[in-house]
């Protein structure tokens, strides 16, 4: 288990907000150690314990982003099949895949435009996190920012190109 994110969800699962407690020091002494950049500042939500009381939560993922994620992940390996059996002389074949998924085919080209468009935005949130000379509030308002755009894409794209997907 090599994944911080990984164990994070590993230790919360089990010991919660003893873990999220114990992360957060751990976090704070690594970062001082390291010379890593300040973390953002916290939200009300982020506290320990009371935070899950609190509402309007700008998070970093959505029900969208992850229905994103798999409406283009479905249409690209339909792609990717019809390739092969190009590749491999299964003409026929790829012509039915072809036919039976048209409809899910012709989001292709806006389901990548909006995945890469998210991909845009999550490195800028990795340099922001990264960088040693920006102060905690800043990166607060630039974090739910950067979250705020990557959400509404995600949610615009799935409202868009969702119907096809939803006729199975």
């Amino acid at each position: 288990m090599r994944s911080p994110k990984k164990l994070e969800h590993l230790l919360k699962g089990y010991f919660n907000a003893f873990a999220t407690g114990t992360l957060a020091v751990t976090d704070a002494v690594t970062r001082h150690l390291t010379g890593a950049g300040e973390k953002p500042a916290w939200n009300k939500q982020d506290y320990p314990v009371v935070g899950s009381f609190f509402g309007d939560r700008i998070k970093g993922s959505t029900r969208y982003t992850n229905e994103l994620y798999e409406m283009n992940k479905e249409v690209n390996a339909i792609a990717s099949s019809i390739k092969h059996y190009q590749e491999t002389g299964e003409n026929q074949r790829a012509k039915v895949l072809e036919q039976s998924a048209s409809t899910r085919l012709k989001t292709k080209a806006g389901l990548n435009k909006a995945s890469r468009e998210i991909s845009k935005l999550r490195r800028e949130v990795r340099k922001m996190m990264e960088d040693r000379i920006m102060d905690r509030d800043t990166k607060r308002e630039r974090l739910d920012r950067l979250n705020r755009q990557i959400n509404q894409i995600a949610a615009d794209a799935v409202k868009q190109y969702q119907q096809p997907f939803n006729k199975r």
